[in-house]
């Protein structure tokens, strides 16, 4: 990859954080194909894997989970977007969307792409937690506003890709989807590894 393609993808990623609407708009009129989506998921993945390994090993010494249970976490995680692709495609649909079915599968990868880089900053957030119940520090509020900038930009994005002017019914509609599709993410988890997830 180039200096210049290098430059414009980060370029991409913080215009997602500025503009969710114009950076998923550029990333639609490409024409991503459903491997390029795919490709955005194990991008992320990697991104938000290798944080947590970096973490455990900062924060507490331990190496996090075996590869066998990465593989399946990412398996999991490919699972989920094309359930959130499908399901942004399907209901905004029915709402009186326009967003075609690569165009609403380009926002959902983008998303997940542009949001990895979150990760540290939630790692943060959790670890300010205290042990022993008592009020966590102050760090401690990066872990919601973490999870209120990436409900913002779901919204916008999945917005932009359907014609929607308002945001406020696609929010709520987001935060439904993400409930619903963590609670499957988790009993995929249990599924596959014998158990809930354990690294990041």
């Amino acid at each position: 990859m180039s200096d210049a393609t290098l430059q414009s993808l980060a370029q991409n990623v913080i215009e997602a954080y500025q503009t969710p609407r114009l950076s998923v708009r550029r990333i639609m009129s490409v024409g991503l194909s459903l491997q390029d989506g795919l490709l955005m998921v194990v991008a992320a993945f990697a991104i938000q894997a290798f944080t947590g390994e970096l973490g455990s090993l900062l924060l507490s010494g331990v190496v996090g989970p075996r590869l066998g249970q990465r593989i399946a976490e990412l398996a999991v995680q490919a699972a989920i977007f094309l359930m959130l692709a499908w399901g942004v495609h399907a209901i905004g649909r029915r709402f009186g969307g326009e967003g075609s079915k690569d165009e609403c599968m380009a926002a959902v990868a983008w998303h997940l792409f542009a949001t990895a880089f979150l990760a540290p900053f939630m790692l943060i957030g959790m670890n300010a937690l205290t042990p022993d119940g008592s009020a966590p520090g102050i760090l401690f509020f990066l872990a919601p506003l973490c999870v209120v900038v990436s409900v913002w930009m779901f919204a916008s994005m999945v917005a932009e890709a359907h014609g929607f002017e308002r945001l406020a019914p696609v929010v709520f509609a987001t935060i439904i989807g993400f409930f619903i599709s963590g609670l499957v993410a988790f009993i995929l988890l249990d599924v596959v590894s014998g158990g809930p997830p354990g690294g990041s």
